[in-house]
């Protein structure tokens, strides 16, 4: 306890202001709200607030606002808490006087006296006007964070510092969140990154831009007979992304969610490994859903894994629980994905293969992967477990907008075929459910997949020339061969992406273990 205190105290010394005095720290594992632990009155006479642990919301986010425009609060520390909805709601500390008469252009009293402030740790956007007209000097953006719309900052006339964990700009869309104010200020990017940067919209009118290497670092490890955690070291806990090479143990993987848990490591590129058993093990990457262990929360940081080349199974919950995760690629050698392999992995967007020669959908295997908009199943699969499929999309949205492609002639059977089959609903609900999705077949195939209950629930079935129904007539997730003598070449989230220089786009590399802008 002593060691966390200090750490926030360590933190909170970079946001109090010189002159401030009261600094509170408050848990809400076991509170809903801010203000069941503060009361109203009280809030107002702090100066800094840190939340150790929990999960905001938006009623949260309106408390800490108030106190920036009503009370002394200038500094906010969120970095070890998750948001609801993965953003900063729009206009969140924008003050709710800026457009009053006589306040617009002054600095009088009610206005935002927010001035240093650290994110979310689970955050995806910042909404429209999210920090407009604040006070704000230095903010950090993490790793996490892909898009940050109109005016984010526009009109923080006393930012002097953007910091940016995110190793390319083209990985950020932040059209038009900074205005002119910014020509006074400094961007800092992560080494190799500053050109990415300087000539994207949105990032170019800073008056300076500068690298810094504790911002991003990437590590290459091959595995000589010592193990993950030795080879790492010190480095454990700051490395971004990994790229490893070698064998790979059960003890390597534990490392790798250690670094993931307790440390910074977003994105892991196995592909020149050799797995233990041919297999990722059950739970590999596992983050248990729903529990209230202090510090589990902050392990949701995974962004990308690229897997081992050449694997034959995918174990139970291997991936099960990571929210974050950007893609699912299953390597098309894998004949065997295990139960939950990939539940709850609801930021996996855009399409999802399974591979030819996978004959059995476990259990909730894509359960609660909301994102997806595109499935592919092959022609060898023949029977489907119970909530295989059942991905729970944005009901906001309107329902499901899913398309499913079946290289398959005869229909899949869903081991279950009454309340819980492979789509996870009753069949009376499974047509209001799948009205919007699309199913394509291949040609001839069509009649089959009417005929049968849950198959013809579907809103569209269409036929089409591109799946044939054996094993050539689904492609398989694009993978490159790369040559043993060849240069290997690495985006700087450790995905390779081929050996040829001279088919990428520009941006910045890692090759040979250096990075090359290209």
């Amino acid at each position: 306890m002593k060691k966390i205190l200090y750490s926030v105290a360590c933190l909170l010394s970079a946001f109090v202001a010189a002159d401030a005095q009261v600094v509170k720290t408050v848990n809400l594992e076991v509170a809903k709200h801010l203000k069941d632990v503060i009361s109203s009155d009280e809030a107002l006479t702090y100066d800094s607030i840190a939340v150790l642990s929990g999960t905001i919301n938006d009623d949260d986010i309106r408390f800490l606002a108030n106190c920036c425009e009503n009370g002394r609060l200038s500094g906010i520390d969120l970095s070890s808490v998750e948001i609801s909805g993965h953003r900063i709601p729009s206009r969140a500390f924008c003050p709710s006087k800026i457009n009053s008469a006589g306040t617009k252009n002054s600095s009088d009293g009610s206005l935002s006296k927010l001035h240093y402030l650290r994110l979310p740790l689970n955050l995806r956007k910042i909404c429209e006007s999210a920090f407009l007209s604040t006070g704000l000097r230095q903010i950090e953006i993490p790793r996490t964070v892909d898009k940050i719309e109109s005016n984010a900052f526009g009109k923080c006339n006393e930012l002097t510092e953007v910091a940016v964990r995110i190793p390319d700009a083209r990985y950020v869309d932040a059209h038009y969140a900074f205005d002119k104010n910014v020509k006074t200020a400094q961007l800092v990017v992560p080494t190799g990154s500053g050109n990415s940067f300087k000539y994207a919209q949105g990032w170019g009118d800073f008056g300076k831009i500068s690298e810094r290497e504790d911002l991003y670092t990437i590590r290459q490890i091959n595995l000589d007979g010592s193990g993950l955690a030795a080879q790492l070291g010190s480095s454990l806990l700051t490395t971004d992304s990994l790229v490893v090479s070698g064998n790979l143990v059960a003890e390597d993987f534990a490392t790798m969610v250690k670094s993931t848990g307790d440390g910074r490591l977003t994105g892991i590129d196995l592909t020149a490994c050799i797995v233990e058993n041919n297999a990722i093990p059950d739970k590999a990457f596992y983050v248990p859903v729903g529990s209230d262990i202090e510090g589990l929360r902050k392990r949701k940081k995974l962004l990308y894994v690229t897997l081992p080349k050449g694997i034959n199974s995918i174990g139970e919950g291997a991936f099960s629980g990571n929210g974050k995760l950007r893609c699912i690629n299953i390597p098309s050698s894998v004949t065997n994905i295990g139960e939950d392999a990939y539940y709850g992995c609801t930021y996996a967007a855009g399409s999802v293969t399974v591979p030819e020669g996978v004959s059995r959908l476990a259990a909730s295997t894509f359960e609660n992967c909301s994102s997806l908009t595109e499935v592919r199943l092959p022609s060898t699969l023949s029977t489907m477990d119970t909530r295989s499929l059942r991905l729970q999309p944005n009901y906001l949205a309107g329902g499901w907008h899913v398309n499913f492609k079946i290289n398959r002639m005869a229909p899949p059977k869903s081991l279950n075929d009454e309340s819980d089959n492979a789509f996870g609903f009753d069949p009376i609900d499974l047509g209001d459910n799948l009205r919007y999705c699309t199913l394509y077949v291949p040609v001839g195939a069509k009649p089959a997949y009417e005929a049968d209950e849950m198959w013809s629930c579907f809103g569209k079935i269409i036929e089409t020339p591109d799946l044939t129904g054996k094993t050539s007539g689904i492609a398989a997730p694009n993978v490159e061969k790369a040559e043993c003598k060849a240069t290997r070449i690495y985006t700087l989230d450790g995905r390779y992406v081929g050996t040829d220089m001279t088919r990428l786009g520009k941006g910045v590399y890692v090759v040979n273990g250096k990075k090359v802008v290209r």
